[in-house]
């Protein structure tokens, strides 16, 4: 746990590397920052066959950190919430006050990073404003800048959102063929489980319901559903990789195709698809295909 000395909030933050790693260096860190409702434990750290993909990163050497913003997973909220919090505004004051404790623990300067969702925005704003600190940019699902009635959330002045663990997979997996079998049983097992253990109150209701914070909602109303961008990407000076699962209906590829053309300044912007895969694709069938492009992304 860290502490964001401006908003004196605690953030849930965990390393992993080789137990004999000794020295670190910038090209062989990574910070993960999670998208809009689940923790980055459930996703990115999600043992399936016993490797998560923070696990495997590790185990190729890199010095792997992740991240939950303020309200999610382990991380506190304010104790009086009179607001809508978590905005990408105060998610990107939790990435600074990290990277700072990591580039003071490590002594480094420059920094990877990668985001799921909603944290490909978070990250993409802080590389625009502070190119000279990122070296490479990994964004997987990325949401762009659209006018789609169809992505629209209601707030109704919650600053909770509710959902099942079915409601979110129906959400985030719609566009999944009916009977396709790239998201196993036990997968989905292991998900609700690590869901449940970043969120222990939640299995005291009937049926389990989790909770997120609705500041994202707001932002995405205010700012990319409303054609707003949050931020400049051709501020953006780090490599650039972009990852869509096929069937993602949650950040289209021509979301991720017109972010990547915005990006002129980058020093190297690629992107790449997914086959067989949604929203999800970090804990799908096809999660090694992403796991490789990835790695040899960061290698490059």
């Amino acid at each position: 746990m860290i502490t964001n000395e401006d908003s004196k909030l605690r953030l849930f933050l965990r390393n992993k590397h080789l137990q004999n790693m000794k020295s670190f260096s910038a090209d062989k860190t990574v910070l993960y920052v999670h998208g809009t409702t689940q923790p980055s434990e459930a996703i990115f750290d999600l043992p399936i066959d016993d490797v998560s993909f923070a696990d495997h990163l590790a185990s190729e050497g890199y010095d792997v950190w992740y991240l939950n913003i303020r309200g999610y997973g382990r991380s506190e909220a304010p104790k009086v919430v009179k607001k809508y919090f978590a905005t990408t505004d105060e998610a990107l004051s939790d990435l600074k006050c990290t990277i700072k404790h990591i580039f003071k623990l490590r002594k480094i300067k420059k920094i990877n990073l990668m985001g799921w969702s909603w944290g490909t925005i978070i990250i993409g704003a802080y590389a625009a404003e502070n190119p000279k600190q990122v070296s490479r940019l990994v964004l997987m699902g990325a949401p762009w800048v659209t006018k789609k009635a169809d992505h629209d959330e209601k707030l109704d002045g919650k600053f909770w959102q509710e959902w099942t663990a079915g409601e979110m997979l129906q959400k985030l997996r719609s566009g999944a063929p009916p009977g396709s079998k790239n998201f196993s049983r036990a997968t989905r097992i292991a998900w609700e489980k690590a869901l449940v253990k970043s969120q222990p109150e939640a299995a005291k209701q009937s049926p389990v319901k989790f909770r997120s914070p609705t500041g994202v909602l707001f932002d995405a109303a205010k700012f990319w559903r409303n054609g707003i961008a949050y931020y400049d990407p051709a501020k953006i000076l780090a490599k650039v990789l972009i990852c869509c699962g096929a069937w993602d209906m949650n950040a289209h590829i021509f979301e991720s195709q017109d972010l990547l053309d915005k990006m002129t300044h980058a020093a190297a912007k690629e992107l790449r698809g997914i086959p067989k895969s949604t929203h999800m694709m970090q804990i799908e069938a096809n999660r090694a295909v992403l796991f490789h492009y990835v790695q040899n992304f960061l290698e490059s």
